[in-house]
Order: structure tokens, then sequence, then C-alpha cells
């Protein structure tokens, strides 16, 4: 997986996670083993979302079974099945954060998935 720029803000949760960098190491690297970890888990499917990567097309499900982490702001990686396309941070819950993505009618996903752009299964 190539090296990705991260900020001081996704370091210092990266840090909070564990993936501290050591005296001379960079974000990059931190971030590099945190999505490595994170990809090589399997996609969520009941119970707690704890580090697992949830479709998009499981999310309200996904809401049911782990409602605080849905209440939560923080960290997020948005993506597709094989690596992440985007890294940001939530200051409200992420629930309301991605509504106009996920939980809409008119969602950029149910949209996607509509004109056949974007998988909802795990395959």
């Amino acid at each position: 997986m190539p090296s990705r720029r991260v900020g001081p803000i996704v370091a210092g949760q990266l840090a909070g996670w564990g993936y501290a960098m050591p005296a001379g190491a960079s974000a990059a690297a931190a971030y590099n083993r945190f999505l490595a970890r994170l990809f090589a888990n399997p996609f969520w499917e009941s119970e707690k979302v704890e580090f697992r990567r949830v479709l998009w097309s499981d999310a309200r499900r996904a809401v049911a079974k782990d409602e605080e982490a849905f209440r939560s702001p923080g960290l997020y990686v948005w993506g597709g099945h094989f690596g992440p396309l985007h890294i940001g941070l939530a200051h409200i819950s992420f629930k309301q954060r991605f509504s106009r993505y996920i939980w809409q009618t008119r969602s950029q996903c149910n949209l996607a998935a509509t004109s056949g752009l974007c998988r909802s299964k795990r395959n």
C-alpha cells in the first residue's frame, strides 16, 4: 500500500488507538500500519462495529446493533473494498455526518447503487 500523508489531528487519533509514532517515524507510517490492520479484518456482520469495515448497505443494521458507535464523533475512513478513498474527522455523530451519503432515499450511495456505480455486497 503506498504511503499516505496525514495531518496532526489524524496522527493524534492514531496515537490514541495505539498507533503512536516512534521517534523519527512519520504519521504516514502509523497510518499505513493502521490501514493494514483495518483492511485485514473481515467486514462487519453483527454486534459491535469496533475496528470493522461496514458496507453502506449494512449501515442501518449496524446502527441498530451498535448505537453508541454511531452516536460518537471521531475519525472515519470512507472507502472501497480494498483501500481508503477518504479519511476525515467528524465533530458531530457519524450518523449525522453521513446522513446525505447513506441514510436518505436519494443519498449518494443509493443513487450510485441505482446507477450500478457502487457495490453493496461483500464480493
